[in-house]
Protein backbone atom coordinates (compact mmCIF):
# COMPACT_ATOMS: atom_id res chain seq x y z
CA UNK A 1 0.00 0.00 0.00
CA UNK A 2 1.37 3.24 -0.92
CA UNK A 3 0.61 6.51 1.08
CA UNK A 4 -2.45 7.74 -0.70
CA UNK A 5 -1.32 11.43 -0.87
CA UNK A 6 -3.62 11.49 -4.20
CA UNK A 7 -7.01 12.89 -4.50
CA UNK A 8 -9.74 10.56 -5.21
CA UNK A 9 -13.37 10.97 -6.42
CA UNK A 10 -14.44 9.01 -3.18
CA UNK A 11 -12.33 11.69 -0.92
CA UNK A 12 -15.29 13.94 -0.03
CA UNK A 13 -12.46 16.93 1.34
CA UNK A 14 -9.37 17.86 1.57
CA UNK A 15 -9.92 18.22 5.24
CA UNK A 16 -11.26 14.50 5.25
CA UNK A 17 -8.20 13.32 3.76
CA UNK A 18 -5.51 15.29 6.04
CA UNK A 19 -7.58 13.81 8.52
CA UNK A 20 -7.07 10.04 7.19
CA UNK A 21 -3.06 10.61 6.11
CA UNK A 22 -2.57 11.84 10.01
CA UNK A 23 -4.42 8.59 10.84
CA UNK A 24 -2.42 6.49 9.29
CA UNK A 25 0.42 7.78 9.75
CA UNK A 26 0.09 8.53 13.08
CA UNK A 27 -0.33 4.68 13.93
CA UNK A 28 1.89 3.33 11.13
CA UNK A 29 5.43 5.83 12.98
CA UNK A 30 3.90 5.46 16.85
CA UNK A 31 3.52 9.21 17.06
CA UNK A 32 3.29 11.22 20.48
CA UNK A 33 0.82 14.38 20.25
CA UNK A 34 3.65 16.92 19.65
CA UNK A 35 4.67 14.88 16.05
CA UNK A 36 1.18 14.59 15.35
CA UNK A 37 0.13 18.09 15.58
CA UNK A 38 3.00 18.88 13.72
CA UNK A 39 2.58 15.69 10.76
CA UNK A 40 -1.00 17.87 10.86
CA UNK A 41 0.38 21.13 10.41
CA UNK A 42 3.12 20.38 7.46
CA UNK A 43 0.49 17.95 5.52
CA UNK A 44 -1.85 21.29 5.33
CA UNK A 45 1.08 22.72 4.19
CA UNK A 46 1.91 20.71 1.28
CA UNK A 47 -1.09 20.50 0.20
CA UNK A 48 -1.63 24.52 -0.11
CA UNK A 49 1.99 24.17 -1.71
CA UNK A 50 0.35 21.86 -5.17
CA UNK A 51 -2.91 24.28 -4.85
CA UNK A 52 -4.67 21.29 -4.28
CA UNK A 53 -7.94 22.38 -1.83
CA UNK A 54 -11.09 21.55 -0.82
CA UNK A 55 -12.21 22.73 -4.79
CA UNK A 56 -12.33 19.35 -6.75
CA UNK A 57 -10.70 21.18 -9.86
CA UNK A 58 -8.01 21.83 -7.96
CA UNK A 59 -7.66 17.67 -7.05
CA UNK A 60 -6.06 17.11 -10.59
CA UNK A 61 -2.68 19.27 -9.74
CA UNK A 62 0.45 16.92 -8.72
CA UNK A 63 0.07 15.36 -5.49
CA UNK A 64 2.02 15.86 -2.97
CA UNK A 65 5.50 13.73 -2.08
CA UNK A 66 6.55 11.78 1.32
CA UNK A 67 9.82 13.97 -0.49
CA UNK A 68 7.60 17.58 -0.04
CA UNK A 69 6.67 16.29 3.21
CA UNK A 70 10.20 16.17 4.68
CA UNK A 71 11.22 19.20 3.35
CA UNK A 72 8.38 21.35 5.07
CA UNK A 73 9.79 19.69 8.22
CA UNK A 74 13.37 19.94 7.80
CA UNK A 75 13.43 23.66 8.58
CA UNK A 76 11.79 23.48 11.84
CA UNK A 77 14.32 20.79 12.89
CA UNK A 78 16.65 24.36 13.59
CA UNK A 79 13.77 25.71 15.59
CA UNK A 80 15.48 27.59 18.73
CA UNK A 81 12.29 26.06 20.91
CA UNK A 82 12.67 22.97 22.17
CA UNK A 83 8.69 22.06 21.56
CA UNK A 84 9.36 22.27 18.04
CA UNK A 85 13.00 21.02 17.30
CA UNK A 86 12.33 18.07 19.26
CA UNK A 87 9.15 16.50 17.73
CA UNK A 88 10.31 17.98 14.40
CA UNK A 89 13.59 15.92 14.54
CA UNK A 90 11.75 12.77 15.51
CA UNK A 91 9.42 13.47 12.54
CA UNK A 92 12.05 13.82 10.33
CA UNK A 93 13.68 10.46 11.62
CA UNK A 94 10.78 8.47 11.29
CA UNK A 95 9.96 9.62 7.90
CA UNK A 96 13.18 9.62 6.17
CA UNK A 97 12.97 6.00 7.86
CA UNK A 98 9.60 5.32 5.40
CA UNK A 99 11.27 6.90 3.00
CA UNK A 100 12.15 4.79 -0.11
CA UNK A 101 11.61 6.89 -3.40
CA UNK A 102 8.00 6.08 -2.86
CA UNK A 103 6.88 4.70 0.46
CA UNK A 104 5.68 1.45 0.40
CA UNK A 105 4.32 0.36 3.88
CA UNK A 106 3.55 -2.93 2.84
CA UNK A 107 5.43 -5.25 0.58
CA UNK A 108 5.15 -8.83 -0.35
CA UNK A 109 8.31 -10.31 0.10
CA UNK A 110 9.81 -13.65 0.12
CA UNK A 111 11.14 -13.83 3.74
CA UNK A 112 11.08 -16.94 5.93
CA UNK A 113 8.73 -15.75 9.44
CA UNK A 114 10.35 -18.38 11.08
CA UNK A 115 12.68 -16.62 13.58
CA UNK A 116 10.14 -12.72 12.94
CA UNK A 117 10.11 -11.19 16.22
CA UNK A 118 7.01 -9.63 16.97
CA UNK A 119 7.08 -5.77 18.14
CA UNK A 120 4.29 -3.55 19.01
CA UNK A 121 6.00 -0.35 18.79
CA UNK A 122 8.53 1.88 16.24
CA UNK A 123 10.69 2.10 19.05
CA UNK A 124 10.38 -1.42 20.37
CA UNK A 125 12.12 -2.08 17.16
CA UNK A 126 14.80 0.45 17.62
CA UNK A 127 15.48 -0.85 20.79
CA UNK A 128 15.77 -4.74 19.57
CA UNK A 129 17.73 -3.66 16.68
CA UNK A 130 19.66 -1.19 18.68
CA UNK A 131 20.55 -4.31 21.30
CA UNK A 132 21.91 -6.72 18.83
CA UNK A 133 25.13 -7.37 16.85
CA UNK A 134 26.05 -8.58 13.85
CA UNK A 135 27.87 -11.21 12.47
CA UNK A 136 31.28 -9.06 12.45
CA UNK A 137 30.92 -8.16 16.22
CA UNK A 138 29.60 -4.56 15.61
CA UNK A 139 25.98 -3.14 16.26
CA UNK A 140 23.24 -2.95 13.99
CA UNK A 141 22.26 0.28 12.73
CA UNK A 142 18.72 1.12 12.11
CA UNK A 143 18.52 2.66 8.53
CA UNK A 144 14.72 2.43 7.53
CA UNK A 145 11.31 0.84 8.24
CA UNK A 146 8.94 -1.54 6.53
CA UNK A 147 6.16 -3.07 7.07
CA UNK A 148 5.79 -6.76 5.82
CA UNK A 149 2.90 -8.46 4.50
CA UNK A 150 2.55 -12.11 4.91
CA UNK A 151 -0.53 -14.62 5.10
CA UNK A 152 -2.56 -11.67 5.09
CA UNK A 153 -0.64 -9.96 8.67
CA UNK A 154 1.94 -7.76 8.44
CA UNK A 155 5.22 -7.93 10.17
CA UNK A 156 7.35 -5.11 11.32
Amino acid sequence: MKIPFSMKPEDKTLDLKIDSLVELLGKELSLNPAEISLLRYSIEDIYKNRKITNYRGSWDNAPPTIEDLINIVIPLTRSQKEQIFKPASTLVDKLTGLKTGDINMAVEMNVSFDNAIAVKSFEEEKYLIHNQQCGCGGALKFKRQFLLKHDKRHYD
